[in-house]
Formats: structure tokens, sequence, C-alpha cells
């Protein structure tokens, strides 16, 4: 027979450890212990190493707010704890920190866009679905309308050479500049940002550019004319293409070690 002590510690350790599984509990004691239990149920009740659901039954109702509010003070986020106790707690003790733990307080809530007019803003971003096949795509599209103005594969689309070499070419192919571009906070965008705002000031000094700035950055999330067309594309060819590639390379057709292909 079992050693109580011996029980009593092997059963507190599996509580700590939030095992509640009673098979697995039991198969656990065996393997580490050599204990073997038919009232083990029973046993961990006794001790009071039960599931949360069970101890909260029991607890003192002062103890366990005592607890919420103790863990509370140590979740400097405010966003972790448990259900329906720990969820009236925080309603009482800390109602902000309830509402940034609410499953949508994320949610990203969409409005409307109001352009003034075709070309007065591009939209610009990388796409990099194809970056793990070799093909990183950067690519601009008019905001009002949402139509693809220009899309190259290049080699690094996290590049400033690259961007910005880009930009001046779609500016070069429609004749024109917009009054304004957006894109993401990435790095390889800093280059970009010095020869939008140069050209702005030299070619339509008379907007000013606090008033219009030149060239405004933007979340990926928010910079939503080129992103939803990123969706487009993965399911036009992205997906497509990715699938080829990878049976190229399955039915020996594409070498990757070979630099001509």
């Amino acid at each position: 027979k079992a050693d109580n002590e011996v029980l009593r510690g092997a059963l507190e350790k599996y509580h700590r450890e939030r095992l509640t599984n009673n098979a697995l509990i039991a198969d656990r004691l065996f393997r580490e212990y050599g204990i073997t239990m038919r009232t083990l149920r029973r046993r961990r009740k006794e001790l009071g190493f039960e599931y949360s659901g069970v101890t909260m039954q029991h607890i003192d109702p002062t103890v366990a707010e005592q607890i919420v509010i103790d863990e509370m003070s140590k979740d400097l986020s405010r966003t972790s704890g448990p259900r329906k106790f720990i969820e009236d707690v925080m309603h009482d003790y800390d109602n902000e920190g309830f509402e940034l733990r609410e499953p949508t307080a994320k949610r990203v809530f969409r409005v409307k866009k109001f352009p003034i007019g075709i070309h007065h803003r591009w939209s610009a971003d990388g796409h990099d679905k194809l970056y793990k096949i070799g093909f990183p795509v950067w690519a601009i599209v008019e905001d009002a309308s949402s139509r693809w103005l220009g899309a190259w594969v290049v080699p690094s689309n996290r590049t400033g050479n690259i961007i910005a070499y880009l930009y001046l070419c779609n500016i070069e192919k429609y004749g024109g500049m917009p009054i304004q571009i957006t894109t993401d906070c990435g790095s390889e965008t800093t280059k970009l940002f010095g020869i939008v705002n140069a050209l702005r000031e030299r070619f339509h000094p008379e907007i000013g550019a606090e008033e219009i700035p030149p060239h405004v950055y933007l979340r990926s999330i928010h910079n939503i004319s080129v992103e939803r067309s990123w969706l487009r594309l993965r399911l036009d060819v992205g997906d497509t293409i990715v699938l080829a590639f990878n049976k190229g390379i399955e039915d020996g057709i594409y070498n990757p070690s070979n630099p001509q292909q």
C-alpha cells in the first residue's frame, strides 16, 4: 500500500501541473511511483486536488476574490484569467481591463473611403506569399478605383533602391505623380519617402505638406486598397504558381542548384 505522504506529494505535483484527467494521473502514478489506485477520484477530492470548477464550489468567496485580485496585480497586460467568477471580480475592480480582455476588443473597424479623384492617391505594398519560391512582388494600386497601376517581380521587395526605382517608373509610365502615396512602415520605404516629398515640393509647392502629406505611413491592415488586391492575386494565380513550382521540383523539371534556371 502506498505511503500517504508520497501519494499526497505526487497528486500535489500533478495538480500544480494542471493535470486533471484521472486516467492520465493514474498512468503517471504507476510509471513514476509504482502506485495503483481504484479510488483515485475520491482520494483527490479528499486532498482538495480537484479541477477549478469543483474547487470554486467549496472555496470561501472572500478568499477566492483575493486570489483573483492578487493575480490581476501581476498581470500588467490585464488580459488573462478564467471565466465567470474572475469576470465578475474584474468588473468590480478593473472594468477597463475586462474590456481589454473581451475577444472583439482588438477588432479593426472599417470606415468608408472618400477619395478626391483618380490618381489623387496611390497605395503601394510588397507581397511576400511568393517569396518562398523566389518571387517577391511589389505593386502600386490606384486608390479610388483599386486598379493595378504596376506589379513587379523583383529580387527583393525589402530594398529601398528597388522600391524607389519602381515608383519613379510608374510616374514615367503615367506621365505624372499622385498628390499622395500610402505604404506600410517598412524600412525599405525610407528612400521612397524622401523622393516623394522632394518631388511634391518641386512640382506642387502650392499644396501644403501638413494639409495633405505627400507620403503617409499606415499599418498594413489600414492600407486597404493594395492589401485587398493581394487576395485577388492569390486566388487568381498565387496558389497555382506555388503548386506548379513545387511540382516542378518534385518532377525534376526544376533544379534549384542550377543557377541558369
